[in-house]
């Protein structure tokens, strides 16, 4: 999450905005189901998802190559549960 965050600061966005853009520029991705702590936070939500993101290839390079450092895998061998 720090390396994450620091992507985040040095391209001036959220980490939110970072991570739902990111989230979104999966073609398979068409819809996010969010839950909040706060009236902040959906705001935040909302406002993140309208953010254009300049550079978004260069930025999602980057992510891919912080994701591929970490021993977790992205992807789940199954996506919902019998």
């Amino acid at each position: 999450v720090n390396e994450l965050k620091k992507i985040a600061n040095n391209n001036n966005l959220s980490l939110i905005t970072l991570i739902l853009n990111w989230t979104f520029s999966f073609k398979i991705v068409n819809s996010i189901c969010l839950g909040t702590s706060s009236i902040n936070q959906l705001e935040e939500f909302v406002n993140a998802k309208n953010i254009l993101v300049e550079n978004w290839d260069y930025i999602n390079k980057l992510i891919d190559k912080v994701i591929s450092n970490e021993e977790v895998s992205i992807m789940p061998k199954t996506f919902f549960e019998k």
